[in-house]
């Protein structure tokens, strides 16, 4: 092959791979497997509260790894940027898919999601996410009254019981199943419109 047979093959090519509809396909395709990644992580993360054990009598662990998977869990279904070099909004796990989803797993789909929102990624949950402070009084023997501290009461909702966390598991891996074939037909476009830009 001549040199400036090479080069145009070569320029034939970037032009290919530089094709707006084929950058826009590809930005998808990425979004889809970062998803995917995201609910492996949120099944393994919820699967690993089960072989906790009384080391973590404080709660660390647990809260950790459920804190952790309902926010890789979040991620699946809220839009941002978009992967890629075409600007456009990140795709979301497809609402079909979730209103096809079992009644139990529904709820758990919709307690990760309400956990997520109102407690791991903002404070707004009234009953685990305040910290109220109080007054204590004391009445001594004469009936005065005084001001005797001030105590602050808060909870946290460390994680769940560890049956929750593997329904959460297996709801994860069911939607992972889906963005994986989801991803596997974007995959099969990109490479048919490549295929097909290449031979004209």
């Amino acid at each position: 092959m001549s040199h400036s047979l090479a080069y145009a093959w070569f320029v034939k090519k970037e032009g290919v791979a530089k094709n707006p509809s084929i950058q826009h396909l590809a930005g998808e395709f990425a979004d889809l497997l970062s998803i995917a990644q995201d609910l492996a992580f949120t099944s393994a993360a919820a699967r690993r509260i089960s072989t906790l054990n009384e080391d973590d009598n404080e709660g660390v662990l647990l809260r950790s790894l459920w804190w952790a998977s309902i926010v890789a869990y979040r991620r699946c279904f809220t839009s941002g940027r978009g992967h890629g070099l075409v600007k456009r909004s990140r795709l979301i796990v497809p609402e079909a898919t979730i209103e096809e989803l079992s009644p139990s797993m529904r709820e758990i789909h919709d307690l990760a999601l309400k956990e997520a929102n109102e407690h791991v990624a903002h404070r707004v949950d009234d009953q685990l996410g305040q910290m109220p402070i109080s007054l204590l009084f004391h009445t001594d023997e004469s009936g005065s009254d005084e001001v005797a501290g001030v105590v602050a009461l808060g909870a946290t909702n460390i994680g769940p019981p560890a049956a929750r966390a593997e329904m959460l598991a297996d709801l994860a891996d069911y939607l992972k199943g889906v963005i994986d074939a989801l991803a596997v037909n974007k995959q099969r476009l990109i490479l048919d419109q490549a295929s097909t830009l290449l031979a004209e």
